[in-house]
C-alpha cells in the first residue's frame, strides 16, 4: 500500500511539471511514464486518462492555494495584519511555482468542464467552506468597526488573487518589453511583492 502511494505522488508530481511547462495539449502520459520508469499501463491503472490526472493536480493545487487562508482565525483579532500575512504568503506561494498562475488561469478559462469541476469539488470541501465563512465574519466584523470600507468577501479574494497572479504571469513581458537586466528581473518578483501588498491594504483601509 506504501509503495503505490509513492508511486501516486511520484506520477502527480512528474505529470504536474509536465503540465506546467507544456500545457495540457503537450503533455504526453508515455512521456510521464518514461520520466518515471514505469509503463503506461500503470498510469492508466491509477488514473484512467489525462483528464483525471490534470483534475487531480489541479484539486491539489487549489487546496494548496487556498490554504494560505488557514489562519483565519487571526483576522478575528486584527483583519489587516492577517490579511498582509496571508497576501504574503499566497505571494511566496506562487513565486515557488511561477509557472501555475498562468496554467491554472488557462485551462480553466478555455474549458467548461474543468470550472464546474473545480467548482463542485471546493463547493464540497468542508474545511474550505469553514475557512471561507469565517473570513467572510471576519471581514465583515472589520467593517463594522470602521477598520476597512465596505466590500464584498468574494471581490477581495478576486482582487488579491488577481493582483498577485498577474505580478507572474506579466514577468516575462515586462521583462522583454524593456530589456530588463538579469539583476533586476531577479528583483522584480520582491519588489513587486511590497507594491502589492501596500496597494491592496491601502485600497481597503475605511
Amino acid at each position: 500500500m506504501e509503495k503505490k502511494t509513492e508511486l501516486e505522488e511520484q506520477i502527480l508530481r512528474v505529470a504536474e511539471e509536465q503540465l506546467l511547462t507544456k500545457g495540457y495539449d503537450g503533455t504526453s502520459l508515455s512521456e510521464v511514464a518514461r520520466q518515471i520508469g514505469c509503463n503506461q499501463a500503470l498510469l492508466h491503472y491509477y488514473y484512467r486518462t489525462k483528464e483525471n490526472l490534470l483534475k487531480q493536480i489541479f484539486v491539489n493545487k487549489f487546496q494548496t492555494m487556498l490554504s494560505v487562508f488557514d489562519q483565519v482565525n487571526d483576522a478575528d483579532k486584527n483583519f489587516l495584519s492577517w490579511l498582509e500575512t496571508t497576501v504574503g504568503n499566497y505571494y511566496d506561494l506562487l513565486a515557488s511555482n511561477p509557472p501555475l498562475p498562468l496554467f491554472v488561469l488557462n485551462e480553466l478559462v478555455r474549458n467548461e468542464d474543468r470550472r464546474a469541476f473545480i467548482k463542485n469539488s471546493v463547493m464540497n470541501d468542508e474545511r474550505l467552506v469553514n475557512i471561507y465563512m469565517s473570513y467572510a465574519k471576519a471581514l465583515e466584523k472589520a467593517i463594522d468597526e470602521g477598520v476597512i470600507r465596505p466590500i464584498k468577501p468574494v471581490d477581495l479574494i478576486l482582487t488579491v488573487v488577481s493582483m498577485v497572479a498577474f505580478v507572474f504571469m506579466s514577468k516575462p513581458v515586462y521583462c522583454d518589453f524593456l530589456e530588463v537586466k538579469d539583476e533586476e528581473r531577479d528583483n522584480y518578483i520582491a519588489r513587486k511583492k511590497t507594491e502589492v501588498i501596500d496597494i491592496l491594504i491601502n485600497g481597503i483601509k475605511a
